[in-house]
């Protein structure tokens, strides 16, 4: 992770905790997914993240242009790893 990455971290924490203790959860969620989604891990998401609890999350790899293309992001779930493009953090 990138140094610039590992600043934001706690801030990202931090909105991830206030979701979770918002009124809104379930309605965002479902604004979000629909209804098919797994309730019984959104509710242990829910409680881990009310606790601060983050460890759950995956990791994050920052890659260059080259491995991403125009993408700004992507998702590995066979490597369970969140990769997030260079140029984007850049100008984000």
């Amino acid at each position: 992770m990138t140094l610039s990455l590992l600043s934001i971290i706690p801030a990202v924490d931090d909105v991830l905790f206030n979701f979770a203790q918002s009124d809104g959860f379930w309605a965002n969620l479902e604004t979000a997914f629909g209804t098919s989604y797994d309730v019984v891990k959104a509710t242990e998401l829910r409680q881990q993240w009310q606790s601060r609890n983050f460890g759950q999350l995956p990791p994050i790899e920052v890659l260059s242009d080259e491995v991403l293309g125009t993408a700004n992001g992507a998702y590995s779930s066979s490597k369970n790893k969140i990769y997030l493009s260079a140029s984007f953090l850049n100008t984000a």
